[in-house]
C-alpha cells in the first residue's frame, strides 16, 4: 500500500472572514478520510517576503512544501478585475516554473456575479498550464450571495 494521497488547498484571499476560504474548507471537508489534507491561507504569509519571494521566511517556505507534497492543489481566489487575487498571484510566483507537475489542480473561484467565472478558464488555467499541472479539473466558480459565509468576506 502507497502512500495516501495529499491535497493541498490555497486560499488567495486577504479578506477575513472569507467566502473563498468558506468555500474551501467545505471542498476540503467532503474529501474521503483516507486523503491527507492542508489548508494554506496565503494571508497569513507577511506581504513582504510574499512580494519578494523571500523563500527564507518560514510560512512561505511552509507553503511552498504543501505545494511539493502534494498530489491535488486547489486553488482558491476570489475573483477581482477580471483575474485571480493579487495574493494568489503573488504566491504563484514563488513556485518553481513546473510547480504544479504531475499534480491534478482545481481552480474555484467566487466573485459577485456570474460575469466573472470565465476568469477561471481564460486567466487561472492558462498559468496552471504553463506551471505543468498534470490534469486541469474543470473549474468551479460560486457567488457569495449563493453561499452561507461570514458577514464581510470575500
Amino acid at each position: 500500500m502507497g502512500m495516501p494521497l495529499r491535497v493541498v488547498a490555497l486560499v488567495g484571499s486577504p479578506s477575513r472572514p472569507s467566502s473563498t476560504a468558506a468555500v474551501v474548507s467545505q471542498i476540503l471537508n467532503e474529501l474521503p478520510d483516507s486523503i491527507g489534507r492542508t489548508l494554506v491561507s496565503l494571508n497569513d504569509i507577511p506581504a513582504e517576503a510574499l512580494l519578494s519571494g523571500d523563500l527564507n521566511e518560514p510560512t512561505l517556505q511552509a507553503a511552498i512544501e504543501a505545494v511539493e507534497a502534494a498530489d491535488g492543489v486547489v486553488i482558491g481566489t476570489p475573483i477581482y478585475k477580471a483575474s485571480l487575487s493579487g495574493l494568489m498571484k503573488s504566491f504563484i510566483d514563488t513556485l518553481p516554473q513546473y510547480g504544479m507537475a504531475d499534480k491534478v489542480v482545481w481552480p474555484v473561484g467566487t466573485g459577485g456575479s456570474l460575469a466573472h467565472a470565465l476568469a477561471l478558464d481564460y486567466g487561472v488555467r492558462p498559468i496552471l498550464q504553463s506551471m505543468g499541472a498534470r490534469h486541469i479539473i474543470q473549474s468551479a466558480f460560486f457567488n457569495p450571495a449563493d453561499l452561507t459565509v461570514p458577514e464581510g468576506g470575500r
